[in-house]
């Protein structure tokens, strides 16, 4: 939440997500604390019933497409927790069973203890789940957690079988035990597994290629006679995850980094990437000898 002074010194604007900068304006001693009964009675049941809200401050996101660590930009308020409207999918399309799909970005959300009954005539369900990096039954938990509400299936707002949806929304709250926006990564295992292409074609060049082979291609530099020999690039999860952050690190300033990996065939195979110890303004980067240094040490430590 962005808290800038207005002219006035009586409310702070409010960031509207994606929505061009725009802002709206609360009384600067606004907190958003609500009590587990006001969310399902006071925003999740009237979301559910296409009814006004009494303040529009909880976005809708489809949480399972990316990261917890991402939705914090996405949120309309919150500063160490967030709010989000979401749909609940099946875990098979089509399919009358009520399996949920909790992938999400690199990992999964996976449910923890029993769910907790809301009100007392049953107003609505609380679950608490825990987010998981990387794949199962390797996969390492982290510090996000997430408080799911739903309502109960008689009030609920329910898809037709043959659609994916389970439910058309959800409310869920998502935190950091640590208070952080802490960036997670798989684990080592899950780093190799990412790192064979999906294609039949190159399921084998993690173990067939020797130095030898790896030697050929720069010592004959096809690409002098053909400028498009490489034709195809893959780049693992893990190494494509930390050039994003890199590159948004910088904001406006150029930012520079190195990438490592090898070649098969016609495929340029980039395994890891690093960002170099350089200066650069809005136009240029440019490496001296600290970054070259880096450069050479980086690769002796990996070895």
């Amino acid at each position: 939440m962005e808290r800038v002074r207005n002219e006035s010194e009586d409310v702070v604007p409010m960031r509207v997500p994606n929505g061009n900068g725009s802002h709206f304006f609360v009384p600067r001693c606004f907190r958003f604390t609500p009590e587990d009964e006001e969310l399902v009675s006071d925003f999740l049941h009237r979301k559910c019933n296409s009814l006004p809200l009494m303040i529009d401050v909880i976005a809708d996101v489809d949480i399972y497409k990316f990261n917890p660590w991402e939705l914090s930009d996405m949120s309309k308020y919150g500063e160490n927790d967030w709010y989000f409207f979401t749909p609940r999918e099946r875990k098979y399309p089509n399919s009358a069973c009520e399996w949920l799909n909790r992938s999400a970005g690199i990992g999964f959300w996976k449910t923890t203890g029993p769910e907790k009954i809301i009100g007392n005539t049953i107003q609505g369900i609380k679950r608490s789940l825990v987010f998981y990096v990387g794949r199962y039954p390797q996969a390492n938990k982290t510090n996000w957690i997430m408080k799911e509400y739903r309502l109960p299936r008689e009030n609920r707002v329910i898809p037709s079988c043959i659609s994916s949806k389970l439910d058309e929304v959800v409310l869920v709250r998502i935190y950091n035990k640590t208070g952080l926006n802490e960036i997670c990564f798989p684990p080592e295992r899950n780093r190799a597994s990412t790192l064979a292409p999906s294609n039949s074609r190159f399921a084998s060049f993690g173990t067939t290629l020797d130095d030898d082979a790896q030697n050929k291609v720069p010592r004959e530099k096809p690409w002098t006679n053909d400028p498009h020999y490489f034709k195809f690039v893959k780049i693992s999860a893990p190494t494509l995850l930390k050039m994003v952050v890199h590159a948004r690190s910088g904001g406006t300033i150029e930012i520079m980094g190195f990438m490592q990996g090898k070649t098969y065939g016609d495929t340029i195979i980039v395994m890891d990437s690093c960002a170099l110890p350089v200066e650069g303004t809005e136009t240029r980067v440019t490496a001296q000898e600290d970054a070259y240094e880096y450069i050479v040490e980086y690769s002796q430590m990996i070895k």
